[in-house]
């Protein structure tokens, strides 16, 4: 057996008996409506007090619990709006401003206009303020003028109170009107596009719920508030750095019981012994030779640091160094020497000015490169020998140019540059080994202090002072009184070193790390004892201040909106999914589309519901595999199940819903379209007279009032409303009632003197007449051959043939009588001897009237 669905009360009444207590009185809020201030401290509270925390609100509320009659407030939608007028105000495409488009607020209003007529401009605007699955466009102002923000005026009726609404092109946004349901050809291209698209509906329950979600957050960051505002006074930060990592230290910091926090803390007193102890610790540490064993070692390592900077200056200072450096000096001048001597025979041997220059060089290098390499490739640069050619000037070299040529060459090469270069780095690299050494003895100027005998620390005053203002090399007396200078601070440093050796030795021998690591301890005790001793107070109520958080965090913790998703989950479901997708299936069948391979699927993302109009079987996009008119067909079912499932009875509007169909699904529209209207306010924007009549006859006989509206144009201006449909898009039902009326209006006319002669009166007859022939016309078409053969239209509709057995001679003898009088008094003919006899009267109009409402009338009965 099935098992039989939950109801929506079973599943939230379910849910709750779940959740913590508090959640029934939140839900009962939620689904109130707004809550305030008061109210979330007051559910703060009991959030609170169910956690074992006190939070009392300031001032408290009695909460009443959720009860299944809560439902019954959130079972309507909040508004229905029937839409009664639109006015273009102002630059709406090429309507005229201040054209108004007037509606029905019962039944159906069918809007009729051809191409251009500015039927499109208003069902624009209609889709910009009301809910399409389009969403709103961009509307065009008047191309042809001055360039203005489109606008225009709504006025509607919103629970039976009429308003008045502005909307402008710029402030699209949320709907003015999302309770208007709208539909063309760009909301059926995006419902079959095999994208996910939002679900236009959402039930007043979900929002409900969404609220109750709100309202759980809202409880949870009152709760969070309160805990913010509870601040500990000590933390780790408070605590000397060398105690942090004491277990009794953190085992009180982190207490969250105030009982335990005391016991902590008493245990921690102390009494005068232990005080007197912890003064005596540091000394009885310090005297130890393992505490003192690191001091020695760093001491000693940065005497021996001082005494390797006082060798090095002292080597540049004695006789070896002295005599490299003027050897080196000796070089230089040398190789200078030659240097200049080759660029003098250089210049000797030229012309011309700027010989051996850099620019000079470059046209050298090139010469050779041209030679060695394209003129005289298997011949060594210069080539000089007798009979030779200049690669530059390409004449025979003479001897003396010869001789020029290879000087050029040996100097280019650079012998002697590069024997200056090496001997000026040499020298150089000498100065520096001295600079560098009294640089070095400089830095070690902080570090004299650490001299313990005042003689060693005077001969290292005197090296420095002698030393200040040394940055080159100097001449060979400075070296040999640094030299002195250098070695008296030598000996003066290597003799602290030997004394501290033997320290350090003594110490080593000596240590007892374990000693010193035990009064460490029993130090690092003593101190975290006497800091708990001076903070017992604030540390106690610590405690208790963490405790209260936690039970805060508690019940932070029992306001958990992912269980609140799972039950919007739940509800949208059966409220939305379940719904829609049998309201779907219901809707196909009722416009003869149930066998197409579609299905309705949604699913939840990001909190929202989405829908999918898909093929079965296959993952192909509907609109890929699809005609256009099934396509066209399976959107407006999708259209008519949210119809379905929306609450209300706000006006519902349609633009041109039947292109690409066929005449069965336009019928079934047709028919779909007058069975809504019977229950709300539709409106209609068609183009097609046929389908103008299929909606009038259906409208007649399902008793649903039908109103009529043609838009159209004048000169450049569009969107000229006229109270009715035009004569050629009325069916003949709604003609013969037009051509009575006329007979009325004749009358009046007659009776109030309207017409100066007879022949004013035959005109108006004449006018009539052409009516009446295009009405036994359009009757012959729609009654008398029942729809076979339509004006217009590609197909036969061969089914309807056999309601054509019954058509009689007298059929045929009254449509043909009728016609030839028709055309004999229509204003297409001027034939003086086809003329009547007699002109008609009105009495006679109004008879022929009745003779064609009578003959239709009785085909369609036996029929």
């Amino acid at each position: 057996m099935e098992k039989q669905k939950l109801s929506l009360e079973e599943i939230i009444s379910g849910w709750l008996s779940r959740q913590p207590k508090w959640y029934s009185q939140a839900m009962h809020l939620a689904l109130r409506g707004e809550y305030s201030s008061e109210e979330i401290a007051a559910l703060a509270a009991a959030a609170c007090e169910e956690a074992g925390a006190n939070l009392k609100a300031e001032e408290p509320i009695t909460l009443a619990p959720y009860e299944q009659s809560d439902l019954a407030s959130v079972g309507i939608t909040s508004r229905e709006v029937v839409l009664k007028s639109i006015t273009a105000v102002n630059s709406v495409n090429a309507i005229k401003p201040g054209s108004e488009l007037r509606f029905s607020s019962t039944g159906l209003t069918v809007i009729y206009g051809n191409n251009g007529s500015g039927k499109s401009g208003y069902s624009r605007i209609i889709r910009n303020a009301s809910t399409s699955r389009s969403g709103p466009k961009n509307i065009l102002s008047n191309v042809f003028e001055e360039k203005a923000v489109p606008s225009a005026s709504f006025k509607a009726t919103v629970n039976g109170h009429p308003n008045t609404f502005v909307w402008q092109a710029d402030n699209d946004g949320y709907p003015i009107f999302p309770e208007i349901s709208f539909f063309d050809s760009n909301c059926a291209s995006q419902e079959i596009s095999g994208r996910d698209n939002e679900v236009l509906y959402t039930p007043r329950i979900i929002g409900s719920l969404t609220r109750f979600s709100r309202l759980v957050s809202d409880v949870a960051n009152r709760i969070q508030l309160a805990s913010d505002q509870i601040k500990a006074v000590i933390g780790v930060s408070a605590v000397p750095v060398d105690l942090r990592d004491s277990k009794r230290i953190t085992d009180l910091l982190a207490s969250k019981d105030e009982a335990e926090a005391t016991r902590l803390a008493s245990a921690a007193a102390m009494d005068q012994k232990d005080k007197d102890r912890l003064l005596k610790l540091p000394q009885l540490i310090a005297s130890d030779p393992s505490t003192l064993l690191p001091t020695l070692t760093r001491r000693r390592n940065e005497l021996a640091t001082m005494r390797n900077q006082l060798v090095g200056l002292y080597k540049c200072c004695q006789a070896d160094f002295i005599q490299s450096y003027a050897r080196a000096q000796v070089e230089e001048s040398g190789a200078e020497k030659a240097a200049t001597a080759a660029r003098d025979l250089v210049r000797s041997s030229s012309m011309l000015d700027g010989v051996g220059n850099d620019v000079w060089k470059t046209l050298w290098e090139a010469a050779r490169a041209y030679s060695d390499n394209v003129a005289f490739p298997k011949e060594k640069f210069p080539i000089a020998h007798q009979g030779a050619l200049c690669p530059l000037c390409q004449q025979p070299l003479s001897e003396e140019a010869s001789a020029r040529m290879n000087t050029f060459e040996e100097y280019v090469r650079g012998a002697a540059e590069a024997n200056l270069t090496n001997k000026r780095y040499a020298l150089k690299k000498l100065v520096k080994q001295f600079t560098d050494a009294v640089a070095s003895v400089k830095t070690g100027r902080s570090a004299v202090g650490m001299l313990n005998e005042a003689s060693a620390r005077e001969s290292m005053d005197r090296l420095l002072r002698r030393l200040e203002g040394i940055d080159a090399m100097q001449e060979e007396q400075v070296l040999a009184e640094l030299s002195v200078l250098t070695e008296e601070a030598g000996k003066s440093i290597r003799a602290e070193i030997v004394n501290l050796d033997a320290k350090i030795k003594a110490a080593t021998e000596s240590k007892n790390p374990e000693k010193v690591a035990q009064l460490k301890e029993e130090l690092v005790d003593l101190k975290c004892r006497s800091w708990v001793a001076d903070n017992k107070e604030i540390l106690v109520s610590d405690a208790a201040k963490r405790a209260k958080k936690e039970r805060l965090a508690a019940a932070i913790g029992t306001c958990n909106t992912r269980s609140i998703s799972n039950l919007v989950s739940a509800v949208s479901k059966m409220e939305i999914v379940e719904r829609m997708q049998e309201s779907f299936t219901y809707e196909l069948g009722r416009l003869r589309a149930d066998k197409q391979p579609v299905s309705l699927t949604t699913h939840v993302k990001t909190g929202r519901q989405y829908q999918q109009i898909a093929l079965e079987g296959t993952r192909e996009a509907a609109r890929n595999v699809l005609s256009e008119g099934e396509q066209k067909i399976v959107a407006l079912a999708g259209f008519f199940a949210l119809l379905d499932v929306t609450p209300g009875k706000s006006t519902v509007v349609l633009d041109d819903p039947i292109t690409s169909l066929d005449h069965l699904w336009r019928k079934a529209v047709a028919k779909r379209i007058v069975e809504e209207a019977a229950i709300r306010p539709v409106v209609v924007f068609t183009h097609e007279p046929v389908f103008c009549n299929e909606l009038s006859d259906l409208s007649l006989a399902r008793d649903v009032p039908i109103a009529y509206r043609t838009v159209s144009r004048r000169g450049t201006s569009t969107g000229i409303v006229i109270e009715d449909l035009e004569w050629e898009a009325r069916s003949v039902n709604e003609r013969i009632k037009a051509l009575r009326n006329e007979a009325v209006a004749l009358r009046q006319r007659e009776k109030a003197g309207d017409f100066r002669t007879d022949s004013e009166l035959d005109e108006e007859l004449r006018h009539c007449y052409s009516k009446l022939r295009s009405t036994w016309e359009r009757a012959v078409e729609a009654v008398l051959l029942a729809g076979v053969v339509e004006r217009g239209a590609r197909q036969v509709h061969t089914q309807k043939l056999k309601q054509l057995i019954d058509i009689s001679e007298e059929d045929i003898r009254t449509v043909d009588d009728n016609m030839s009088k028709c055309s004999l008094l229509t204003e297409a003919h001027d034939d003086p001897l086809t003329a009547p006899d007699a002109m008609p009267t009105i009495k006679d109009f109004e008879d022929d009237v009745k003779v064609l409402a009578d003959w239709a009338k009785a085909v369609n009965k036996r029929r």
